[in-house]
């Protein structure tokens, strides 16, 4: 029970990543006859939903400490929340231009890898100490900070691309 508590919020997460990535293809996919769940309910319903999967992950985050099923250090994934209410706020107002939503595609993967490492080093920590759970989660936090410079060269890459076109 308690693997299946630890997978919940990172699976969901995953979830939240395949979905914002099919909200671009929705045009594609309709015209191809695609009948992916984004083809069927339009994307405007499909980026309302997606917040849904989003919050959905920090729920079940939140229920597992509750419940005694996640170790207390788990909650360090909520540092990702606001992330989560950015990406949601991209899918929201920009599901209709794959170039401006661009940026939510990348922060529900900062969001995804902030909870599945969160929920990771609260494990490792009581098999391997605290010591090395620091070096670990400083480096892993080294990846994110890494990944979060990214998203935003994307972006402006991105929207640079727009411009011009």
């Amino acid at each position: 029970a308690e693997a299946v508590w630890a997978s919940l919020p990172v699976a969901i997460l995953i979830s939240a990543v395949l979905w914002i990535n099919e909200i671009p293809d929705y045009t594609a996919d309709v015209r191809t006859g695609k009948k992916t769940l984004v083809a069927r309910i339009g994307r405007r319903k499909a980026a309302q939903f997606y917040t849904y999967i989003l919050m959905s992950s920090y729920v079940f985050l939140l229920a597992g400490v509750v419940f005694a099923k996640l170790p207390l250090a788990a909650l360090c994934g909520l540092v990702s929340l606001p992330f989560a209410v950015l990406s949601a706020s991209y899918a929201r107002k920009h599901y209709e231009n794959s170039f401006e939503m661009a940026p939510g595609n990348g922060y529900a993967i900062l969001c995804f890898n902030i909870v599945a490492l969160s929920v990771l080093m609260s494990y490792l920590m009581s098999s391997v100490g605290t010591y090395m759970t620091i070096s670990l989660a400083l480096v892993s936090l080294g990846y994110i900070f890494w990944n979060y410079g990214t998203i935003r060269r994307q972006s402006r890459a991105f929207l640079s691309i727009k411009g011009i076109t």
